[in-house]
């Protein structure tokens, strides 16, 4: 029986048992050769699962990112040990499931803690390596507001599930990107959803039951209701990006996100410059005191009945909260949003005309609070037009249309607050000038002078004059050129694209699958992209390269291939079987014959074998990719055209 104050191996001091699941005690501990804490998993000798726990441990030292709790040291049993043990990095802080405790975390965040882990994941999930237990245990954050996250592999290998051994690579990185969506989720609205998106767990099957503190989100015949018809004043573009995480089929025919690097983009986006680190450590440094919003359970009828109200605190005494008055009637939309008319219409600004979230959709609530609230202090006062002489001694109630509302002045002889307190009066402005001033700020903005509209009107004429007799002019001069070229470069017909990336050239036979589609669908804004790799442009040093298999439909005869590459400079060959077949060779790149190749390439690039080449099939393959970040390197192709 290990007590505190024993040693192990000679340097490691056990000072706090912090758990003991399963048999594996979980120790803090102080490294006495550094004079630093540390954290230890300690296994018996002749544990299940000891020996792959160790290797996991060995496996995860790689990540070497500040945003994990890195691995120190994995030692087996010897002579006189209690037995195994792994020592890892030790960060004082509170866990999601603890912080959640006390209710919601703001927009802000939420998306900062998640961008945090798909960024510190995406690198990872590169090199084959995944968490699997990305939960609210499982990710801190510390005294100085960052993020750091516990046990990667090891708590997979410490308390394994059934059927973890047959998982795919894309079923492992699923299982996070799955992960980190429900964390959004739960730190959005303080609920934990439960099942799978394609069959969540109801309410009433659970009786009640929570995990890590949360109670089950509901959830409707689509799946997990979206967060904001669990909780008002959740941001519509976190609220979109959890669907898009979650759901098999997101709402509204949005994208699916489905890899780390996707999630890591698309909160950039949101978040833009944004750093939350100063207001998670504020919140560890002041708690909350826990309120009771997060231990009621939500049905999914009342949810959809009264969406935006189910997630909201409740008050004792009525009075306002953060989401409204509790027990008021919200006139809401079917899709959950507030504020609504009732006609449909909402005052919640979403997104533009071009489909972009607005700063103030993006801010969820703190969109909402009336500017009224900032000049005033939060108190709805006027003060320096209370404080003028237009509340003197037995002055009447005031204009119900004036823009100083129409409150009544309480006392005699001095103007005053609704508790009598007196309000501090600027002697020397005078009611004439406080007159002229409100009405000044009522004026409407004054339209733009008209000489200038027509000056510019008339500019945009003259160049679409002289664009048009430009073009007329070169039209004219090369029509019969034009029309040969054109009838030349009517591009060959593609019949299927597949991704290559054999397991025999160290890949695991897929390089974003489901992306391939984006390669050869006439858009150049959309594109196949290869994962992400560190360390080097040369795949990691991990495979000779990765492409995209082109099949034609039948042998045909092509004289070039254009390739639009995105992202910057790329090493990129195209290659023909080195034998026919009716299926192409997947197995390995030296079952393919290169037939041309570019270095540096960037944005269109044609590929132009001498001579010309007849195949049914082609591969484009990349073998050297472009630095996308500090030590983070992705291509992609957006376009693939065979010319005949």
């Amino acid at each position: 029986m290990l007590r505190a104050g024993a040693q192990l191996g000679g340097r490691f001091r056990l000072e706090q048992e912090l758990g003991n699941p399963l048999g594996t005690m979980t120790w803090r501990a102080f490294d006495l050769k550094l004079h630093r804490p540390v954290l230890m998993h300690i296994m018996a000798p002749d544990g299940a699962h000891t020996d792959e726990v160790l290797a996991a441990a060995r496996r995860a030292a790689v990540a070497t990112d500040s945003r994990f709790l890195r691995v120190l040291d994995a030692v087996a049993a010897g002579p006189g040990d209690p037995g195994s043990f792994v020592v890892c990095e030790f960060a004082p802080g509170r866990s999601i499931a603890e912080l959640l405790q006390s209710g919601p975390l703001s927009a802000l965040e939420a998306a900062w803690i998640i961008r945090e882990l798909a960024d510190a994941m995406a690198p990872l999930h590169s090199l084959g390596l995944f968490h699997e237990r990305l939960n609210p245990d499982n990710v801190i954050v510390t005294s100085t507001g960052n993020v750091k996250i516990v046990g990667l592999l090891i708590q997979a290998a410490l308390h394994p599930w059934p059927g973890d051994q047959s998982l795919t690579w894309s079923d492992r990185e699923a299982r996070d990107v799955s992960d980190m969506g429900r964390l959004l989720y739960a730190c959005l609205v303080s609920r934990w959803p439960v099942g799978t998106a394609r069959h969540p767990r109801p309410l009433d099957s659970l009786d009640g039951r929570v995990r890590w503190g949360l109670v089950p989100a509901p959830s409707d015949d689509h799946g997990w209701l979206p967060p904001h018809q669990v909780r008002a004043g959740v941001s519509p573009a976190l609220d979109t990006l959890c669907d898009q995480i979650l759901s098999e089929v997101p709402r509204h025919n949005e994208v699916p996100i489905r890899t780390a690097n996707e999630v890591a983009q698309a909160l950039a986006r949101v978040l833009g410059s944004a750093d939350a680190a100063a207001d998670l450590e504020r919140r560890l440094r002041y708690p909350a005191e826990q309120g009771n919003s997060t231990t009621a359970p939500v049905t999914p009828a009342a949810a959809v009945a009264a969406p935006g109200a189910a997630g909201r605190p409740a008050g004792s005494n009525g009075t306002p909260t953060e989401f409204g008055t509790p027990g008021a009637d919200d006139s809401s939309r079917g899709d959950g949003y507030p504020d609504d008319d009732g006609t449909g219409s909402s005052t919640i600004p979403g997104r533009d005309e071009d489909g972009y979230w607005t700063p103030e959709a993006a801010a969820g609530e703190w969109a909402h609070v009336p500017a009224q609230h900032y000049l005033d202090g939060g108190s709805g006062d006027l003060r320096a037009v209370e404080g003028s002489a237009s509340a003197a001694p037995g002055a009447g109630p005031r204009d119900p249309g004036s823009p100083r509302g129409s409150r009544r002045q309480a006392g005699s002889g001095s103007a005053g607050r609704p508790d009598g307190r007196p309000i501090p009066m600027a002697s020397h402005i005078a009611p004439a000038d406080v007159e002229k001033v409100s009405h000044q700020l009522a004026r409407p903005r004054p339209d733009p002078r008209r000489w200038q509209i027509w000056a510019v009107g008339l500019v945009a004429a003259v160049l679409v004059v002289c664009l048009l007799l430009v073009g007329l002019r070169r039209v004219a001069a090369t029509e019969p050129a034009g029309q040969a070229a054109s009838s030349a470069s009517t591009a060959v017909t593609i019949s299927k694209v597949d991704d290559f990336d054999p397991e025999a050239d160290g890949g695991n036979d897929e390089e974003n699958p489901n992306k391939v589609s984006l390669a050869w669908d006439g858009k150049a804004d959309t594109a196949w992209t290869t994962l992400v790799y560190k360390n080097s442009p040369s795949f990691g040093r991990l495979k000779p390269g990765v492409g995209l298999v082109v099949d034609l439909g039948s042998t045909t005869s092509f004289s070039s291939v254009t390739v639009t590459l995105v992202n910057g400079a790329t090493d990129v060959a195209l290659y023909v079987p080195r034998s026919a077949g009716a299926e192409p060779p997947m197995s390995t790149i030296g079952d393919w014959r290169r037939v041309t190749a570019r270095q540096g390439a960037r944005g269109a690039t044609t590929l132009k074998p001498s001579p010309a080449v007849s195949s049914r099939y082609l591969l484009v393959y990349l073998s050297k990719l472009p630095k996308i970040s500090d030590n983070r390197f992705q291509g992609g192709i957006a376009e693939i055209k065979v010319n005949p």
